[in-house]
Order: C-alpha cells, then structure tokens, then sequence
C-alpha cells in the first residue's frame, strides 16, 4: 500500500513496506493530486495551470510520462481518473469513437474542464465550460459519470466525457469535497461544504425505455440510446449528447425526448439477420415537455404525460390532457376526476399501453385492436378507480367502469378475468393467447383453456410470436415460450383453425405432424394439407390428397378412416374396422396385399 501527498512544491511517496518518505519536487505549488486505478501512474496539479503525470517506478527521476498545459494558467484545483470501459465485442461496437483506457479529467479556476488520455493527450476536442470554479471531482465507480462541485453550491452530474446531465444536491454554501462509495447500488455520495455541512445522497437511475414487437429501445449513459433486435441480435447505439429524458418505439421509427427538443428518428438499415441497425433523424420538435413517458405509435408518438397521434401530440399533467397538432397549436383539453395511473392508446394495427406509478414505471404491450386514424382511442386508468374512454376528436370523455382501487394497468380483448397478475399481455400475433406473470411465475394461456405454468421474474411487457418480453430489474429479457400445452387443447376440441394458426406462432415438427394427422383423421382436408406443407412430408401430403378424392366419390366413412389407420400402418385397426363395418373383402384385400396371411385367413374365416 502507497499514499501520496503533496505540499507546496515538494510531492511524498509512502509505503507500507518502507520506513523512508519518497520525496520529489514539482515545478510550481501543488494543488490537487489523483492515483489512476491501478496505482501505476499519478497527477499532480498546479497552481500556475499545469498537470505533472507521473509513473510510480521513475518516481524518484525527474521524469514525466507527460506535462499537460492548461489555458489561462488557473490553478488545478481538482483532478481525477476514470475506470477504462471494459474490453468486450459490446464496448467495441458502441465506444469505437471513445477512449477506452482510463480517463484524467482536469478543472481549473478558470471554469474550464478538460479530458486527458494517460499519456496526457486530450481526447476532446474542446474544454467543457462551467458556470462556476470547481473545487472538486469524482468519477462513479463504474467510470460512466462524474459528478462536479464548487462555487456554484451545487454537485452537477455528467457523462464520462463531461456532456451535462443534471443537478444532484442544491447546497447553502460553497461545494468542497465530494466522495462516491466504492461498492454500494445505488451509489451513495457524500458531500462535504466550506460551513461544515455534510449530506449524504443515495444516486439512482431510472430505466427510461420502450419495446414493440421484437425492437426494444432503452436508455444507456443518460445521454444514448440503445435499440435492439431482440430474434436477430443486433443493435445500435445513437447518441443524443443530452440527457434522454424518455424514448418511445414503434415498427422503424424511433421518439427520443430531450431537455428542450423531441426528436424522431427512422431506420434506415437492419432488416435481416446479418445487417446493422441504423436510425436516421427525420423530425425534430423544438418543444421542452413537461412530461414523464413518451409512446410512440405508427405516425404516434406517446409521451405519458405525453402522447402523439397521427395528427397531434397529446400532454399529460396530472389529470390533465392538453392535444396539440404537430406545429404546437393547442386544439382540445380534457380535465379528468383524478390523477391518471395508466394510459392505452387504440390505432391501427396496434395499441400501446403505458403504467404510470410512483416512480414512473411503465410498460409497453401490444394488441390488435383497430381504430380510424385520426380519430384514436385512448383508454384512461385514473387513481381513483375510474376507468375512462376519450377520443382524439371529442371534448367528452366517457367514462367506461368505476373499480374500488387505483388502476394500475389495462389491456382490452374479449372479457377474462384472473387473479395474482402483476402484468399481462396479449400476443401481438394471435388474440386467443395470453401471457400474464405474477408469483415469479409466466402463464401462457389459450382463450376459454387452463394455462400452462413456467418459472419467471419480472414483468411481461410485450408478447410477440412465440417470444416473451419481460423486464427484470434493469434488463429485457426474451423468452421463447412453447405452444404445445395450448396447440393440444384446441385439437382436443377439434378446433383446427385456431389451432393452425397458434402453430404458425412456432412449433416443433412433432406438433405440426400431430396437427395434420389430427386434422386428416377428423377429414379436415384443409389444414391437414397446410400442416404437412410446413415441414414438408410429401408422402402426408399425398394422403391428403387420396383423402379428398375419396370423399369427392362419397366412399364410405370407415374407408376413409382405414385408409388413414393404413397410412399410420395401423394395419389391424384398418382391419378390424373394414371387419366391424362387414366388409371382410377389403380386410382380406389389405392383408392379402401385405402378405399377411395369417391375418388373411381369420379375415375369410369371418366371411364364412
């Protein structure tokens, strides 16, 4: 173990292992020292505006890995380093434009910060300009952002490259120390003032994100925004260089609300497997919202406290909704009876709906509903109980129930009721089924059918296809669920329909050749030939087709029947139901033909 001190212009190195004090001068009076992480190099300020790096094994040489000279010549007053980002396929991909060795951040009284690589080169163009002197600095533990104080009487957070992001603590007097816990989630930071005032401030990020169908968008470093294909893998990283206050997606267009500005974005490149997802800014709304969720929808933006449609934007305050159109001119508002917890809105194809609780969780889920374009639905979910309906081109809202408790979500099919659900979604693809998750558990059920039971935590917030998307903590998960338990049940009940287009989500070739031996047995023709196309069993296939000659020459039942049991090679069943209906002649026939003999003779033994 090593410390380092400074004093005026003299710099000491103690060891645990050495009873003799290092000692060094610097050119100038020191003002501010850092160790980088792993406690091979160090800075030191000072007060005429320079920084001396330092490597620890030439320390008693009059030797500098480098000499940064800082504009103005106003003391360092503060300076630190930075974790590197860590070294993987994901870091390289999206910080390829970024150092990803440490960092030196360097403030000076001259109201500047500046970045620095370890060989002191600046890795930004430009200093950052502050509004006050910094006297202290300090970097998260992860290294993705840096919290500054001084003599603004605030603590102001930033990306680790200095672009601003917000205040943390408003203090009395001037800011002069800040300290982050090593280990600790959420970060617990400690500020220390001129009159003695400490406070302490636990530092949380919220998830700001949003996901339709397989694309999810979510917030990364404050100020970026990730979209992922969550079937293809692929993802990219757009960065706004504000902080992203809220982000909404729907097919290829993308809303990322900003400070001060909304912008919407629309993909350009990515549909397959193998190619990049690229985005491209297509509208910009130069409008500061005041709201707490932003939803997009096919030309539809959402913002929960705000919402666009085709032709209006939507702002939610409280239990006010204020439309506007497009080019910020106020058309209509509704005053509602309480706060609104919850908010769907109805177009077509889709709906999204969006849950608003104390710390402004919200999801996403998908429905095929319907509604003209310009003339959305939106479904309300209010705290006290009231559920209500509005339309985009009616001043009157209406309302549809009254519950006894605050609303904390809402999906809209055909009327199910179940208990124990903490969040729910329809399949995007296919109405009759439904997901919901409560008990860290996921329920996949088909309509009017018991549901089948897996092991999850978290909460579903979209169902598409044969995939589950479900937030847990900070991350989306996808899971691929099976459709067997719901394909058997409607095969059960001889509902081939319903059950071919449950298959078509995604099952296994096992299910598809017992939906389509099903389906020929029952002589739905039909989707027995559709079944046996999807995994390609010709000679099925040519079944189905012998099928349907014969029932166009009214054959029999039984024969249709036996010729399908022949197909299974069932022979003796085939056999024993020709023998059933007294036909002896194509029992005999049948096992004739198959050299059978035996079976032959006890066939002409029931003939005689």
């Amino acid at each position: 173990d090593e410390r380092l001190d400074s004093t005026q212009n003299i710099v000491g190195l103690w060891s645990a292992d050495e009873k003799n004090v290092h000692k060094q001068r610097i050119n100038g009076r020191c003002a501010s020292c850092a160790w980088n992480r792993d406690g091979t190099l160090f800075a030191i300020g000072t007060y005429d505006g320079f920084v001396h790096i330092k490597n620890i094994s030439s320390f008693q040489k009059d030797e500098c890995v480098a000499k940064i000279e800082r504009p103005g010549g106003e003391p360092v007053w503060a300076l630190r380093f930075c974790s590197p980002h860590p070294q993987d396929d994901t870091s390289a991909r999206f910080y390829d434009d970024e150092p990803t060795s440490e960092v030196l951040v360097v403030t000076d009284w001259n109201r500047r910060a500046g970045f620095y690589d370890p060989e002191g080169n600046p890795v930004k163009r430009d200093d950052m300009l502050l509004n006050y002197d910094p006297t202290c600095v300090e970097f998260i533990p992860s290294g993705r952002f840096l919290l500054i104080g001084g003599s603004g009487r605030q603590v102001t957070l930033h990306t680790r490259l200095g672009t601003e992001i917000g205040v943390v603590a408003q203090m009395d007097t001037w800011v002069w120390c800040v300290r982050v816990r090593p280990v600790s989630n959420p970060s617990t930071v400690v500020v220390g003032c001129v009159d003695g005032t400490i406070a302490c401030y636990n530092l949380m990020f919220s998830t700001i994100h949003g996901l339709h169908k397989d694309r999810y968008a979510f917030r990364d470093n404050m100020t970026d925004v990730v979209v992922q294909d969550l079937v293809h893998h692929t993802m990219t990283r757009i960065r706004c260089h504000d902080l992203v206050k809220k982000v909404a997606i729907y097919g290829h267009k993308l809303a990322v609300q900003l400070s001060d500005r909304l912008h919407i974005y629309r993909q350009i490149k990515g549909n397959g497997e193998s190619k990049q997802l690229e985005y491209t800014l297509s509208e910009r709304i130069n409008k500061a919202f005041d709201c707490s969720l932003l939803v997009m929808i096919p030309v539809i933006i959402f913002v929960l406290f705000y919402v666009v449609c085709s032709n209006h934007l939507i702002l939610c305050d409280e239990r006010r909704l204020q439309c506007y159109d497009h080019k910020g001119l106020k058309q209509r508002e509704w005053q509602l009876d309480s706060a609104i917890r919850y908010i769907k809105v109805r177009f077509p194809p889709e709906d999204l709906s969006f849950r608003i609780n104390r710390n402004k969780f919200f999801q996403i889920l998908g429905n095929v509903i319907g509604g003209p374009t310009g003339r959305e639905t939106i479904l309300l979910g209010l705290r006290e109980g009231q559920v209500c309906k509005l339309f985009v081109d009616n001043p009157f809202p209406v309302q549809v129930l009254k519950l006894n408790g605050p609303i904390k979500c809402i999906d809209i099919s055909a009327s199910r009721l179940e208990s124990s659900c903490n969040s729910v979604a329809f399949n995007t693809d296919n109405e009759e089924i439904i997901c919901y998750s409560g008990g860290s558990k996921l329920t996949i059920r088909a309509r009017g059918y018991p549901g089948h039971q897996q092991r999850m935590f978290g909460f579903v917030v979209g169902f598409s296809g044969n995939k589950v998307y479900c937030l847990h903590i900070y991350a989306m998960q996808t899971l691929e669920v099976p459709f067997s338990n719901q394909l058997y049940q409607y095969i059960e009940n001889k509902e081939y329909q319903k059950a071919y287009d449950l298959a078509c989500l995604g099952v296994t070739t096992e299910d598809w050749q017992i939906l389509g031996m099903a389906a020929i047995s029952d002589f739905n023709c039909e989707i027995a030939l559709k079944a046996f196309a999807r995994y390609k069993d010709h000679r099925s296939t040519q079944l189905v087709h012998e099928i349907k000659a014969m029932m166009a020459a009214n054959e029999p039942e039984y024969i249709l029947r036996a010729h399908v049991l022949c197909y299974e090679g069932k022979f003796h069943e085939a056999g024993a139901l020709y023998r059933a209906n007294d036909d002896e002649n194509r029992a005999m026939q049948l096992f004739t033909d198959l050299r059978m003999f035996d079976d032959a003779q006890v066939s002409l033994e029931f003939e005689y």
